[in-house]
């Protein structure tokens, strides 16, 4: 479980981190969302899990891309002592979610007599 504090700045990191994002000018970044991060014990390493409308690789590839720049935005709103390396991965719950209600409905088709 998280402490109250790492939470609390988990979630200030993604406020800021979805400005910074939103203001990037760029055609392949599709509505891309921040779905969850997860900053390490010693603050050093940030995870930020994203998911895109459309072109999920090529928004990742873009957002890797724009690394250093996000990073130097973040140290400019947030008075931390030390800004956090950023890794960008898709979220793939959504994927996986929709592939478990698949099979589910599968499992429910074969089950219904045939009358």
């Amino acid at each position: 479980m998280r402490s109250i504090p790492a939470a609390r700045r988990e979630e200030h990191l993604k406020q800021v981190l979805g400005i910074i994002i939103e203001g990037l000018d760029d055609k392949d970044l599709i509505f891309p969302s921040i779905i969850d991060i997860r900053l390490s014990n010693d603050l050093s390493v940030a995870k930020v899990f994203v998911s895109f409308f459309k072109k999920p690789n090529k928004g990742l590839e873009k957002l890797v891309s724009a690394t250093n720049y996000i990073k130097k935005q973040l140290a400019l709103y947030l008075k931390w002592r030390k800004i956090p390396n950023i890794i960008f991965k898709l979220d793939e719950v959504m994927e996986e979610g929709l592939k478990i209600d698949m099979i589910i409905k599968n499992i429910q088709s074969e089950k219904k007599p045939n009358i």
